[in-house]
């Protein structure tokens, strides 16, 4: 894309938002993506603009989409149930360093629902840097503040 298409399709974008057809994406971790408000306005496009999208690449004008572990509709957002259900069926007692990584990356799946996450995470970190040569010592304590 030369300077001049960018120039112009970020003018379009501005132009979208201000009308309140689509919004940016506010996550600090995602992609460039916007939430379209008005399908209407999407479907019958606008040939002078020039947007493309690409079919294989992007899905339109639909209620829901799944996106990595998480739902998105027109309510909000919620965790896909596979997820919940990995977190539920997690064992109480976790083996060794490997288990409590496997448990904390299933958590982070969840981390935008579960208010000061990272003050619960903190319990784990001195297990996480004990070696194999130092006692790996578990306890139940360290899940109060996810078991409720």
């Amino acid at each position: 894309m030369n300077i001049e298409d960018k120039k112009d399709m970020q003018t379009i974008i501005k132009e979208h938002i201000n009308l309140g057809l689509i919004e940016p994406g506010v996550s600090a971790y995602s992609s460039p993506g916007f939430l379209v408000r008005n399908h209407d306005e999407i479907k019958r496009g606008k040939p002078r603009e020039g947007l493309v999208l690409s079919e294989k690449k992007a899905t339109i004008v639909v209620n829901k989409i799944e996106f990595l572990g998480i739902l998105i509709d027109e309510t909000g957002i919620e965790l896909q149930e596979h997820i919940v259900e990995k977190i539920r069926n997690f064992p109480d007692v976790l083996k060794d360093k490997k288990h409590l990584q496997s448990f904390l990356g299933v958590v982070n799946f969840a981390s935008i629902f579960i208010k000061d996450l990272a003050k619960y995470k903190k319990d784990f970190r001195p297990l996480l840097k004990e070696t194999e040569s130092s006692k790996w010592k578990w306890r139940r304590s360290t899940l109060k503040g996810f078991v409720s």
